[in-house]
């Protein structure tokens, strides 16, 4: 089973929720019945997406309660056509809140990426504070890998899965700061959601030291990294690439590079 993203509502000029907005989403998908009905509290929602209950201004409780009420106002949920007949401006902590999720029938034109609901528990469940973060830069990343066909005509060696991408891009894309997407790539790297290879350097016709783009894909197509690392010596037109201590040592060497 799995949670379907569509792409503009993380990804794109057009994206339209924040991380938050993303973990409410996912919870509301995963917990719907089978009328397609979710009976829950606001306490149940911010425990549900992995946050603790905080009542200070601007915290957790504040935050949650925004964000429902803005994806169901603005009727910005991705999948769902949400209707409800409790007056979201006026819920406290504990009142049950029953919302009707009708299925809006999109087309084709719209991609979407799957977050399988075991990958939505991992985030919801780990120890990193800001979780908006992990779901954000994971579900970018991962609407990028490539699926293969399955009727064999495509291979791991001409269609590797995964995908090279430089930080400052990702952080453009998801707006987010640099080094907050280094932590939450790092982190999903260690809850085994995410696998990254740090390419090094090469140099250019120019002679020019540049930093190659890192490598992400997910842990079970590691073994196809090879060919990913092939395509990206095919785009710099280089041999090999070298990594940062590597380069450390040879830039003490004059003329080496």
């Amino acid at each position: 089973m799995f949670i379907k993203y569509y792409n503009n509502m993380f990804k794109g000029d057009d994206k339209n929720h924040t991380g938050r907005q993303l973990l409410i989403y996912g919870y509301l998908f995963t917990h719907r019945n089978m009328r397609d009905e979710i009976n829950f509290s606001l306490e149940e929602l911010i425990l549900g997406c992995g946050y603790s209950i905080n009542n200070h201004i601007g915290k957790s409780n504040e935050l949650f309660g925004e964000d429902l009420i803005h994806i169901i106002q603005q009727n910005k949920s991705g999948h769902f056509d949400i209707k409800t007949t409790v007056n979201i401006k006026q819920i406290n902590l504990t009142q049950r809140i029953i919302l009707y999720l009708g299925e809006i029938v999109i087309g084709d034109n719209f991609q979407y990426t799957k977050l399988p609901f075991s990958d939505y528990d991992i985030i919801t469940s780990c120890g990193y504070k800001q979780k908006d973060n992990l779901i954000l830069v994971y579900l970018y990343l991962k609407s990028h890998f490539f699926e293969r066909k399955q009727d064999n005509s495509e291979t791991a060696e001409n269609k590797p899965i995964g995908y090279a991408i430089d930080y400052e891009r990702i952080s453009q894309d998801v707006d987010l700061c640099k080094s907050a997407v280094v932590r939450a790539i790092d982190y999903l790297c260690k809850l085994g959601l995410l696998y990254k290879h740090t390419t090094g350097g090469y140099k250019d016709k120019d002679g020019k030291i540049r930093n190659a783009p890192n490598i992400y894909t997910l842990p079970i197509y590691k073994d196809e990294v090879k060919y990913l690392i092939r395509n990206l010596k095919e785009i710099y037109k280089v041999d090999e690439f070298f990594d940062a201590e590597t380069k450390k040592n040879k830039n003490k060497l004059k003329g080496d590079w």
